[in-house]
């Protein structure tokens, strides 16, 4: 991808775009800036487990919301909250 032997991207690995539609959010809107050069958040950045508990909160989930695994232990489904300002 990039030429070089190792795998992956190797440039501006702090920005990155996600598009969400349905499940309540709002159309036309967008949340978060990064700088001039699209190198580095600069307004409103979001980690991935605020972007996976939106995810979630989309589909009907609450910080309640627990899961059990296979063995019966309990797991919160969010562990972050979700980014309300685009419902």
């Amino acid at each position: 991808m990039n030429g070089n032997k190792t795998a992956g991207r190797d440039h501006w690995p702090w920005v990155y775009t996600s598009v969400l539609a349905g499940g309540g959010v709002r159309g036309g809107r967008h949340f978060g800036s990064s700088d001039p050069q699209a190198a580095y958040p600069h307004d409103d950045p979001v980690h991935v487990s605020r972007f996976v508990a939106t995810i979630y909160h989309a589909l009907g989930c609450t910080e309640e919301t627990v899961v059990h695994d296979v063995q019966g232990r309990p797991h919160h489904v969010m562990q972050q909250r979700p980014l309300l300002q685009i419902f």
